[in-house]
């Protein structure tokens, strides 16, 4: 998923994007589920995942985690939330990030 966008105040600044969930329904909702990050076909993790790496030999602490809601645009939805201790890291763009939600009930 390569969408997102920007969310600033005067304190704190982040990257979001936003996905309907077609077919969620309330009972789901309620009961909750799991959200992964894929890395690959063979690696995943849970959500939220906080990680420490090195950029420039400066290292940063990368965080994704993501909120579910409901609208009356978009019904059920998913918010995928990236934050970086350092804000400016991703200048532009962040990377493409492919997520998979499993849902229970």
């Amino acid at each position: 998923m390569n969408v997102w966008e920007v969310q600033q105040t005067h304190n704190r600044a982040y990257h979001y994007a936003v996905k309907s969930l077609p077919g969620a329904t309330q009972q789901m909702f309620d009961r909750g589920g799991s959200v992964y990050h894929m890395f690959n076909e063979t690696y995943k993790a849970r959500l939220p995942f906080p990680a420490t790496y090195v950029q420039g030999g400066i290292p940063y602490v990368e965080t994704v985690r993501y909120e579910v809601g409901r609208s009356e645009a978009l019904g059920f939805f998913i918010r995928f939330i990236l934050e970086a201790s350092d804000a400016g890291l991703y200048a532009g763009q962040p990377p493409a990030m492919p997520f998979k939600v499993i849902a229970t009930w």
